[in-house]
């Protein structure tokens, strides 16, 4: 069931299995889905956490997709298309709208999103009696940027931090430095549309957390894709 917070983020989650929450986990999903995406993830979760809150929202803003996307730094993926009639409009979601020509714009408005996304977890953690080492947050795709930003921003290290097919390009106001798992697959082509050209952003933003980060794996599956 969909709930709705205070600081309007629409949301699914699951309560723990067992108990009290010892543990707090958030799963962002990616451009012109859902939060629904996440419910597989989820389920893996709560077989290993069984004291864990699972929370997984939906992003802001209904997706908006651009009309001249060769200006756009990034693709908009073939599935999640608004000529598709099979998938209802109000169901696709965007953290953020991808109609930039340049990382530095882009980067903006994924920290504005990430400190509103802060102010999310922080009063669901008040809620739970939690702390932010209690705390994890996933990504995946877009919302992957918002998983890494919103938790470098913090004042403090959360438990766990996982970027998934993500992308970073860094800034000079992070502060944070969580445990941080950063992942994609060897055969991924989804941003460009070419494998190359979508690993090299890969590894730039591997590298970019690299230097930011002190405690960073970075796991590159083979065969995968997006």
């Amino acid at each position: 069931m969909t709930e709705q917070s205070k600081s309007s983020f629409e949301y699914i989650s699951r309560k723990p299995r067992k108990g009290k929450a010892k543990q707090l986990v958030f799963l962002l999903h990616g451009y012109g889905k859902n939060a629904d995406l996440m419910e597989k993830m989820a389920d893996e979760i709560e077989a290993r956490m069984p004291h864990a809150h699972i929370i997984m929202p939906h992003a802001p803003d209904f997706l908006d997709q651009p009309e001249n996307e060769d200006k756009n730094i990034l693709k908009i993926p073939d599935d999640v298309r608004l000529d598709d009639d099979n998938v209802p409009s109000e169901m696709r979601r965007q953290w953020f709208s991808i109609a930039f020509e340049d990382q530095a714009s882009m980067r903006d408005e994924i920290l504005k999103v990430a400190a509103r996304f802060n102010t999310f977890v922080s009063a669901k953690r008040d809620e739970l009696g939690l702390d932010d080492h209690d705390i994890a947050v996933m990504g995946f795709s877009q919302g992957g940027g918002i998983a890494l930003y919103s938790a470098l921003l913090r004042d403090t290290n959360i438990g766990c931090l996982v970027g998934h097919s993500t992308i970073f390009i860094g800034d000079q106001g992070l502060q944070s430095k969580p445990s941080t798992l950063f992942l994609y697959g060897a055969d991924d082509s989804e941003f460009t549309k070419d494998v190359q050209t979508t690993q090299a952003i890969y590894q730039e933003s591997a590298r970019q957390l690299a230097m930011f980060l002190d405690d960073l794996t970075v796991k590159i599956i083979d065969g995968l894709q997006h």
